[in-house]
């Protein structure tokens, strides 16, 4: 068996406890060869506005690589960057308030398991494999020794002109690799053994590793916005090409041993019908009014007659007692004028006097409709998701509690170029209108759906009250 190599994102941002808004920006999207994640954290300048620097980051590298494919990736990479500090540097220029704005980065790209890196600033970039944690980046600062409180010395959008880190090989990515991007944030609060330890835990997602650290960092009362994004690879059977030839080879062999035991035995049937189940001389079918007929001729007091008159009078009725007839059919003549009026006469009340039928009420063919109710309440039905900026497959799948393997299978290449403002459609239990009075734990009972699922595919708080003749997605059990 072949094994074939994917991988699963994961990422997640938490604002500081001494900060008002988070400065931190990340996203992660698929390309036509590959998926990029992307992550900034940015710094105020004397007005502020660190996080529409750390945004306009992101959206460059994005805007750069996004339903396009390069040759050369380290030269794209090294491009994307110079792009992405260029925009930002016009946008400080453009107006006093965003003067002396600035942000770090990390990108990661895998394309073709091949995997490409660059950063500026001290944002970093994490490699675990074989259980042994490695940074690929090297902080940009001024006071190496004293990490938490050095100055950083490299900033996209400080200048025109930029140096920063970016690989001269690619990585060829392994089963069990996993890269972890994240900002300063994490990294002045956590040591590596402590990050060391989650990242190492087999059996937990990429996404939750994530939440993990944030949730680290927050009892740790860190200062600092942390924003993480993790990749990690796995692998997945898949059938050798000569194991699935031999397989084939056996199962034509069977089939055709089937198809010939059924054509003998066709041709046994046949001969056997023609030569064998023949009917024996003497023993051909009566049909019974062949044997009526030789019934009669062999009984003489039988009368020949097909059918026996009986005749008014005493003498026909003694000739006709005299005679063992088996079978008695009567002849009515048609009545003369006389007969006609020596009948007695019946009155109207008489003739009215009918005994009617009542008729049994016909029953309806509930077995019919119920089958048709029950097909009509099977029908798969559907919510329209439209893309955001920055989604993926896997955050969506996990929203609405749905394989992204199905929705690939449903949304077609939709689910996989993943452009903004495009629409997937959802397998979903029911969409369903809030009435008066009802509650979560309700709605969740009555389609046996976790109220966790619920509160997750609409977004919703866990104390949040629902609204009536709103209508909330019920997602697949």
């Amino acid at each position: 068996m072949k094994s074939k190599l994917f991988y699963s994102v994961g990422s997640k941002s938490e604002t500081g406890v001494a900060n008002e808004h988070n400065t931190d920006s990340l996203l992660d999207f698929t390309i036509l060869d590959g998926h990029v994640l992307a992550l900034a954290d940015g710094h105020n300048g004397p007005g502020g506005h660190g996080a529409l620097a750390s945004k306009l980051v992101v959206e460059s590298i994005k805007k750069y690589f996004f339903n396009r494919s390069y040759q050369e990736m380290e030269k794209a990479l090294t491009n994307a960057i110079t792009y992405a500090n260029f925009t930002l540097h016009e946008q400080s220029n453009k107006d006093e308030k965003y003067r002396g704005i600035g942000s770090t980065l990390a990108v990661l790209i895998t394309r073709t398991d091949k995997i490409y890196y660059a950063y500026a600033g001290d944002s970093r970039i994490y490699w675990l494999r074989n259980n042994e944690l490695q940074p690929l980046t090297r902080d940009h600062v001024v006071n190496v020794e004293d990490i938490p409180n050095s100055e950083v010395s490299i900033l996209l959008g400080k200048n025109k002109d930029i140096r920063f880190g970016v690989s001269k090989n690619p990585i060829l990515a392994q089963p069990g690799d996993l890269f972890m991007l994240c900002t300063d944030g994490l990294t002045d609060v956590l040591t590596e053994e402590e990050i060391h330890e989650i990242l190492n835990d087999t059996n937990t997602s990429p996404e939750h590793k994530c939440l993990l650290l944030t949730e680290k960092v927050r009892a740790k009362n860190g200062s600092g916005d942390a924003s993480i994004q993790i990749i990690e690879f796995s692998t997945i059977a898949e059938p050798n090409s000569k194991t699935t030839k031999k397989s084939m080879r056996y199962f034509l062999t069977i089939l055709f041993a089937a198809l010939m035991v059924l054509v003998v035995g066709y041709a046994g049937y046949l001969i056997y019908a023609k030569y064998v189940n023949q009917p024996i001389p003497g023993d051909e079918p009566v049909e019974a009014k062949d044997i009526n007929n030789k019934v009669r001729s062999q009984d003489t007091n039988y009368p020949t007659d097909e059918t026996a008159m009986v005749e008014e009078g005493d003498d026909a009725v003694s000739q006709l007692e005299n005679k063992p007839l088996r079978t008695e059919q009567k002849t009515i003549k048609p009545e003369s004028p006389v007969q006609k009026e020596d009948r007695p006469k019946v009155s109207k009340t008489e003739t009215d006097k009918t005994v009617t039928k009542t008729k049994e009420p016909v029953k309806k063919d509930t077995k019919q409709t119920t089958t048709k109710e029950q097909v009509s309440n099977n029908e798969q039905k559907f919510h329209i998701h439209k893309i955001q900026s920055g989604e993926n497959l896997y955050r969506i799948g996990l929203r609405y509690h749905v394989a992204q393997q199905k929705l690939i299978d449903l949304n077609g290449t939709k689910a996989t170029s993943f452009i903004a403002g495009q629409e997937l459609k959802i397998p979903v239990t029911a969409l369903h209108k809030v009435a008066s009075g009802e509650t979560l734990k309700g709605i969740a009972v009555k389609y046996k759906v976790s109220s966790d699922l619920i509160i997750k595919a609409n977004k919703m708080e866990n104390n949040q009250t629902l609204k009536n003749g709103a209508t909330l997605i019920v997602p697949l059990p």
